[in-house]
Formats: structure tokens, sequence, C-alpha cells
């Protein structure tokens, strides 16, 4: 009877939420929200994808890793795609989430997926990015033979504003700039900023395998994501 229920649950759930198409390509490993790559597909692929969409308007698809009924929503630029060995690369920009739930014709069915706030998220962030600014600044100061003086102040500021723009990769501007170009039909699959921040501190956090940036993008959690982030920060800061 419980599981009845629960199915019941999960079955309106998905019904107050639109299905959208999506066409889905497969991808290595996980993608995090805020990563960008260059994606290969063969030219027949990439000759399908752009007749369907002018120079003015995006092209947004799924990449999805085996495994994970969650992938990665992204804009692939076509503008900028170079040809290499027969095969199109084309620079793509992952800017949200989505769930796969059903398969219509020749394209999936998916629903946004989105974080579920969580009581205390607010301090995880401010540990996990007082975590990040102590591995940036020791970095900092092991590069730059700093001294614990006025040289010091100057790095806690700086590496403080890298902070506040997602990392010293600076890639808010560009994700925001990726969500901005998104057609109003995917708004509800651009990632929170809250969300992005977490997705930040993840992957400035230490390499991730497969299994870890599988578990980082299925998860619901901002605060959990930030919890780990937190922890890797400090194992990589310890084991420096």
């Amino acid at each position: 009877m419980p599981r009845i229920i629960t199915y019941l649950l999960a079955t309106c759930v998905l019904t107050a939420q639109a299905l959208h198409p999506l066409q889905i390509l497969p991808v290595g490993r996980p993608l995090l929200p805020l990563d960008q790559i260059s994606y290969g597909l063969d030219a027949k692929t990439f000759e399908a994808l752009t007749a369907q969409h002018d120079e003015r308007s995006p092209i947004v698809v799924g990449l999805q890793a085996r495994g994970t009924d969650v992938g990665t929503l992204c804009i692939l630029d076509a503008s900028r795609a170079t040809e290499e060995f027969g095969r199109m690369r084309v620079p793509a920009a992952a800017v949200g989430r989505y769930r796969r739930v059903a398969d219509g014709a020749g394209v999936a069915l998916v629903v946004p997926h989105r974080d579920t706030p969580r009581k205390g998220d607010a301090r995880r962030e401010a540990a996990a990015t007082d975590a990040w600014l102590a591995k940036s600044l020791d970095d900092a100061i092991r590069q730059r033979g700093a001294k614990p003086s006025q040289a010091l102040r100057k790095l806690q500021d700086a590496e403080r504003d890298s902070v506040l723009r997602f990392g010293p990769e600076n890639p808010r501007a560009a994700l925001e700039a990726s969500v901005l170009r998104l057609p109003r039909a995917f708004a509800d699959f651009a990632a929170a900023r809250r969300e992005l921040h977490a997705f930040a501190l993840a992957r400035a956090s230490g390499a991730l395998d497969a299994a870890e940036a599988r578990r980082i993008l299925e998860g619901a959690s901002t605060g959990a994501r930030l919890d780990d982030a937190r922890e890797r920060f400090s194992r990589v800061y310890v084991n420096y």
C-alpha cells in the first residue's frame, strides 16, 4: 500500500510539471552546471541540429552519461564549431539540469531537476566559502612567497573577490550570459544562483571522478553539496 501511495504521489508531481521535449546526446562522464567543454559529434548530427535553428536561436540539448536519468542542459555554440578529423567540435556550456522521465518521438521528455532548499544552507555556504578562501590563500602565498603582513591582507581581499565571482576562473559572467540566451521554454531549467555557487565550490574543491560527479549532479540539496565541498577542501588543505 505505501508503495502505491508513493507511486501516485510521484505521478501527480510529474503531471503537475510540463514534460518538455529535449534531444539528448551521450557524454562520457557527467557534467555539472558551469562546465564548459568542446563536444564532438558527426557531421550529419550537426547538420540536423543546425537545420532546426536560425543563427539567432541557441541550440539547446541535453548531455547525459550512462547509468543516470539526470543530465545537464547545455547550449551549443554552432557559430564557433570547427571540423576535426571528419567530426565537428562544438563549444558547449552547461547551464542547468533535467531529469529524463519518458521518451517521445525521437526525443526525450524531461522535467527540471532543481535543489530543495534546506535549513542551514546559508551557514554551510559560508563555511564552504571559508574553506575555499583558505585553500586559495595557501596556494597564492606559496606561489608568490608572500609574508603574513600587508601583502597577505591584499591577497585576502583579492581572493575574497574571487570567491564572490565563483572562483579564480570567474565563470559567472559567461554562465549568466548563456542563461539569458536560453529560450523562454527552458527558463525553469536554469540553475539558481545558490545552486551555481555550490556547483562552483564542488568543482574548485579538487578533481572529481565520474562517480563523484554523478552523485553531485543527481543531488537535490545545496546544503549537502556545500558540506561535501567543505570536506574536500579540508582534505586537500591538510594534505597539501
